[in-house]
């Protein structure tokens, strides 16, 4: 990762706007914020109230599934803090901090950051007050390493249950939509590299919460308002079976 960009999430430069409804492009559309598209779209504003077991969420999902993108939607809706591990990591490599140069090496070509060191950034900002009550950790956790990190970390911190969203997008809409962001660092070879280290890593990960019961499935095609629609129903299928 470098100083212009994060490598652990998911960005979409912003597109003139059209006649069709917005698709994913990050961190805002022209003349459209987070928050209009929260009360602006039917199906967004709808996930007021289906907490189900759990305000503790994790996003997990292919790099340009648009896990940034729900995950601020479904931060504003229940009004717990959207904590970007992404961002997180390019704000310390901005700051030119030695932890930042650290990581800035170790996640150049996309690759992951040791497990370690991103926990200590997240347990960090998950210890805050605005956390308390809950949050949506988008990105986190990413491999056994960090999924081991993250179990101690919850037990240390009493989370309890956590519910983790996982956001399903098919590899060659995946390539076409890093591709179409037109940013120097996405070349072919990178983006099959961040594809590659996916399955071999994340989606073992998924793996594991799905045993426990612990997650949903979430179809990621579409337009911003169809996503947050799916998602408003598979959380009010589970509060139902949890009632």
């Amino acid at each position: 990762m470098n100083a212009d960009g994060a490598r652990l999430t998911d960005r979409f430069e912003s597109s003139p706007p059209t006649a069709e409804p917005p698709r994913y492009y990050q961190p805002t559309l022209p003349g459209l914020s987070t928050a209009s598209l929260v009360s602006s779209s039917a199906a967004a504003g709808a996930v007021a109230g289906l907490v189900g077991a759990t305000l503790r969420f994790v996003l997990l999902g292919p790099p340009g599934s648009g896990k940034s993108t729900q995950g601020q939607i479904l931060s504003q809706d229940k009004g717990i803090p959207h904590v970007s591990v992404g961002e997180l990591i390019r704000q310390e490599v901005a700051s030119g901090s030695e932890l930042g140069q650290r990581l800035e090496e170790e996640t150049r070509g996309g690759k992951l950051a040791t497990p370690a060191l991103v926990r200590d950034l997240i347990q960090d900002r998950l210890e805050r007050d605005d956390a308390a009550r809950g949050f949506v950790l988008d990105g986190y956790p990413r491999q056994d390493e960090q999924l081991a990190e993250f179990e101690e970390m919850r037990r240390e911190m009493g989370w309890g249950d956590i519910l983790v969203l996982g956001l399903e997008v098919p590899e060659e809409e995946v390539t076409r939509r890093l591709a179409g962001r037109g940013r120097a660092d996405d070349t072919p070879e990178v983006i099959r590299n961040r594809m590659e280290i996916y399955r071999q890593e994340t989606e073992p990960v998924m793996d594991y919460f799905r045993s426990r019961g612990e997650s949903l499935g979430i179809d990621g095609n579409g337009t911003i308002e169809e996503v947050s629609h799916r998602l408003h129903d598979a959380l009010e299928e589970r509060q139902s079976g949890n009632s």
